[in-house]
Formats: structure tokens, sequence, C-alpha cells
């Protein structure tokens, strides 16, 4: 029994100077990536990155200089990290594998917030979907329509389908949204009267292209729905809305 417990006590005694390394690089570490952080934090910060771009980039550099120091205090201890190495990795692959449509909208994500292909508040056309944006994630990029319906797209297919940004445009459209009773529409009225704010709020636009699209009747509801829209300067088209419909309101055109 004393001289297994003075093998144990031998062994001890040898390994220590490498547990202590160990535990001094983990903690060595750990400050230096909490100062390394901190300073990655603030260039961002000063170079006015994107919050979204700068969360993830401290977030991937906290995880992966953590795992660096964790791996090599496991090397300093006398541990076999070969095999751990091999295990992460494989690990790695399989879970890139099952979420190979989650890191593509991440791919995308990261793209979007880098090169800025439209901001918050930009209305862009993706495909068949045509909104403002509200929100721009990691993995996905919301959009509100005239409706105030809520579009989420995921970022993947942003990168593959052509945006067309009005909000880059110095002339944009100015899209009117209007449901009425069946019973009182008329098509070729509720143009006219709609081409007659057109000329009052835009008398100086040379070709605002005015349509007029009839997009829903309901049987059910017996109402109708239509659009109404031209082209205005982008820098008016909110005031240009808000005038809308104050001269709708004041005309009693309901």
């Amino acid at each position: 029994m004393d001289q297994m417990i003075n093998e144990w006590l031998h062994r001890f005694w040898q390994y220590l100077p490498n547990l202590i390394g160990a535990l001094s690089f983990l903690i060595i570490g750990w400050y230096v990536i909490g100062r390394v952080l901190r300073v990655l934090e603030a260039t961002m910060l000063r170079r006015a990155f994107d919050p979204n771009l700068s969360s993830f980039f401290k977030s991937f550099a906290n995880i992966g200089l953590k795992v660096f120091v964790l791996i090599t205090a496991a090397g300093l201890a006398g541990f076999e990290i070969t095999s751990l190495v091999t295990l992460l990795g494989a690990a790695g692959l399989a879970i890139g594998l099952s979420l190979q449509g989650e890191l593509q909208n991440f791919a995308g994500g990261v793209m979007i917030l880098l090169f800025k292909p439209f901001k918050l508040g930009d209305y862009i056309l993706v495909g068949s979907a045509k909104g403002r944006v509200r929100e721009i994630q990691i993995l996905n990029t919301q959009l509100t329509t005239e409706k105030g319906e809520a579009i989420i797209i995921p970022n993947r297919n942003l990168t593959n389908e052509i945006i067309v940004n009005y909000s880059n445009l110095s002339v944009v459209r100015l899209e009117l949204l209007i449901t009425m009773p069946l019973e009182n529409f008329d098509a070729v009225v509720w143009e006219s009267k709609c081409l007659s704010i057109m000329k009052e709020l835009v008398p100086n636009i040379q070709q605002p292209s005015p349509e007029f699209l009839i997009l829903n009747v309901d049987a059910i509801e017996e109402t109708v729905q239509f659009e109404f829209s031209f082209d205005v300067e982008r820098q008016k088209e909110s005031q240009l809305r808000s005038e809308w419909w104050k001269h709708w309101m004041r005309a009693n055109l309901h």
C-alpha cells in the first residue's frame, strides 16, 4: 500500500509542472483573449462597422481563440491532442453538412453586411418580393410591404437573386394600395380621380408614368383592391405619400 501511494505521489510530482504550466497558460490566455476582444471591439466601433457584423466577428473571434487556448492547454498538460483535433474536425464537418443551408444563409448575411447592396429603410425588389428593409440579420432579412405584411427572406436567396434597390435611384415608384366596396367601383372613374390627384402632387415631373392595376376582386367580402403608382423624386416620397392620403380623404374618395 505504501509503495502504491509513493508511486502515485511520484507521478503527481512529475505531472505537477505540466499541470501548473497548463493552468498558467489557460489563465493568461483567457486574460489576453479579453484584451484582444476589447481592442477588436474598439477598432470596429472606430471604423463604424455594422453592429450586426461587429457582434458576429467578436463572437467568432471569442470562440476561435478560446478553443485554441483550451487545446493548447490540454497539450501542455500532457493530453494527446492529435485525436482530439481529429475528432473536432470530423464533428465540424458533420455539423457543416447537416447545416449546409444555414451556412449558406450565414455566408449570405456576411456578404450583405460587408458589401451593403441595401441598408435599413431601403425599398427593394427581390424576385417577386417587394418591400422596405426592416431588419438585416445574419441568417435572414425582413421586408415590410405596403400592406404592413412582413416578408422574411433567407440571405442565400438575396445573394443569388437580382436585387432592385429603388432607394438608390433619384426617381422611385410611389405605390398606393386602395380597397373599396365593389358596388362603388368603376375602373374608368377611379383611374381618372387618381390621375387628377397625381397631377396636383407632381406637376413638375415630365413623365410620372402612372399605372392603374386591379389586384383583387373579393366576391365574398364584396370589395375590390387596386394599386395606383407613379414616379416621384426619391427625397419627396414620404411627403407625397402623406399628401396623397390627405387629398384622398379630403375628396371623400373611399
